[in-house]
Formats: C-alpha cells, structure tokens, sequence
C-alpha cells in the first residue's frame, strides 16, 4: 500500500510540475522516433533481422496515444498553436489516403509528436541511430556477411554495399551529413 501511495505521489507532483512534464513528454517522444528509427534503418539494408508481427502497428497505436496525452496535458497557451498541427496533421492523413503509402503515415504521427521537442536532440538520436547501422552495413556486405547487391546500368558499375539499392545508401548518408551539420553549426565556418 505504501508503494501505491508513494507511485500515486510522485504522479500528482509530476502532473503539478509542468517544466517536469514536458521533460518526460520529450523523453518518450525520443524513445517512440528511436523505434521508428531502429526499423527504418534496418529495412533499407540487407540486414534480415525478424520483426515481431504487430510492431509497426504497435508503434502507431503508442504514438497515436502519446500524441493524445500529450496534448491533453498542455497548457492553454498551447490551444492558440493547435490550428496549424492539426490541419498539418490533416494534410498528411490525406495524402496517406489518397496515395495508401504507410510511410506518410508514420511521417504524420512523427512530425505531430515532435510539437516542443528540441530539435537537436532529434537529430542527435537521428545520427547515434543511423550512423551505426550505415557503417556496420558497408563493413558487413564488405566482409561478405550480408549481400552487397551489384547494379550493372549501360556499363556503368554501382554498388550497394549492403543497402537495398545505391540511393538507399546515399540518402542516409546525405541526411546525416545535414544533420551534423545543423547541430554543429555555430562550430563551423563556410569560406
């Protein structure tokens, strides 16, 4: 009874604190795009790797609920900056519906979430997730341990090493880049 009691206070002192709230409100939305990260990154490799049946739907429906608590829990402030998330949110469940690409989808829920999450943490997660499974890609189909498709295009020689297909590898990679380049960017100088 004593740890039922001692849950239900650190709750109602975690609801009064809201700077305390949006904190961990900002952690679970890292914790949500880092899954969506992890397997977004692993089906554009040649990495097999077997998927519980529901996740993808499992992740939707947590991050369909995370988005409901967490604007449920803002402040009135946040009512005057809900017009343009939601009618965002509108236009990318349209084009879901029209075009039935779940990407867009998956785009809609993580673009809506990230409401007040600071966007170098986002990248940060971004870049500890994607830079190891790129490199480990390139050094696995290198060492022959998953396949390094070969695209032979009017004599023209590309290889994949370890992707799906050469943009996949490249795409990441250019992400990456800019997304280094956005955190660092007071640290850099452009002649």
């Amino acid at each position: 009874m004593k740890k039922i009691k001692c849950i239900y206070s650190k709750a109602e002192k975690l609801w009064r604190d809201e700077e305390m709230l949006y904190e961990v409100l900002e952690y679970m939305y890292l914790v949500l795009l880092g899954m969506f990260l992890l397997q977004s990154a692993f089906w554009n490799t040649m990495f097999t790797i077997p998927w519980p049946v529901n996740y993808h739907y499992y992740l939707h429906l947590a991050l369909g609920v995370f988005i409901f608590a967490k604007f449920f829990t803002m402040t009135k402030a946040f009512v005057s900056d809900s017009r343009p998330i939601f009618l965002t949110l509108l236009g990318f469940i349209a084009a879901w519906r029209i075009n039935g690409y779940d990407e867009i989808f998956d785009m809609a829920l993580l673009v809506v979430g990230a409401y007040q999450v600071n966007y170098k943490k986002i990248l940060k997660l971004y870049l500890s997730i994607t830079f190891p499974i790129t490199i480990s890609a390139i050094i696995a189909s290198n060492l022959g341990i998953i396949t390094n498709l070969i695209y032979e295009l009017g004599g023209r020689h590309r290889e994949a090493l370890g992707f799906n297909y050469p943009t996949d590898l490249a795409a990441p990679i250019f992400m990456m880049m800019a997304a280094w380049g956005f955190i660092a960017r007071n640290k850099m100088y452009i002649l």
